[in-house]
């Protein structure tokens, strides 16, 4: 690489004594890099400083893939009006693939972005026993967040990030079968939960966990209602 531009910018600013050599060995070429020697050595000689900057009023987009795993946890399952139908499933493991969508705002140096998500959430069936019997438990759905995500620049390769937001959780399959009843107990209800998390990104690589929760299990049924939460964990990579 070529770092002469290094060694022409130290000659130019000797006249600046608080610029030492190790301030321009640490230069990158970029307009942030640059821009900062610059302003530090106008300051330095205590010259006025006009700071000219091209902002971007463009919306910029970006299309992910994600995967990873989920951890949910399922207890204090009760029934309304039959307590032999309560039961505590504990955590449950499965997997999580989506596709996210980013809608990068422009102001605030594109640190703000609206991301939404169509994932297929899979957690696989748990067993477990109530006092009547042996109870099993599988949940299968379609989930669409919709969030907001603030982005902490580390360097021009990395950040950091917070997100908030909602999800449509679109059932596909939840059951609970009983082994003292005959067939099973079947949801097809949307239901939705808030969710936060955070993430690291480099470059077009990211990894991301997130926390969702709920008090209702079982939206179409006024007689069943447990304590769930979500955990995920994701890797995304940046296709667009």
């Amino acid at each position: 690489m070529n770092t002469t531009y290094k060694q022409q910018l130290y000659n130019s600013f000797l006249d600046c004594k608080s610029l030492k050599i190790n301030d321009f060995n640490m230069l990158n070429y970029n307009n942030a890099s640059l821009s900062k020697i610059i302003l530090n050595y106008n300051a330095c000689l205590g010259g006025d400083t006009f700071r000219f900057e091209n902002i971007n009023k463009n919306l910029s987009f970006n299309f992910k893939v994600k995967g990873g795993v989920n951890s949910t946890t399922v207890n204090s399952l009760v029934h309304a009006y039959i307590s032999n139908r309560n039961a505590n499933f504990g955590s449950v493991v499965g997997y999580r693939i989506a596709l996210e969508g980013e809608v990068v705002l422009p102001f605030n140096n594109n640190k703000w972005s609206i991301f939404l998500e169509f994932a297929k959430v899979q957690e696989a069936s748990k067993e477990t026993e109530n006092p009547s019997g042996k109870v099993k438990y599988t949940y299968d759905s379609f989930e669409i967040p919709l969030s907001i995500r603030h982005y902490m620049y580390l360097n021009e390769n990395s950040k950091i990030s917070l997100h908030l937001g909602h999800a449509i959780d679109v059932l596909t399959n939840l059951d609970l079968e009983y082994e003292t009843i005959n067939g099973s107990l079947s949801s097809s209800s949307p239901s939705g939960s808030w969710f936060f998390g955070g993430g690291f990104h480099y470059k077009k690589i990211s990894a991301e966990a997130r926390l969702n929760v709920k008090p209702v299990f079982e939206r179409n049924s006024a007689s069943y209602s447990s304590n769930y939460t979500n955990l995920s964990f994701t890797l995304g990579y940046t296709i667009l």
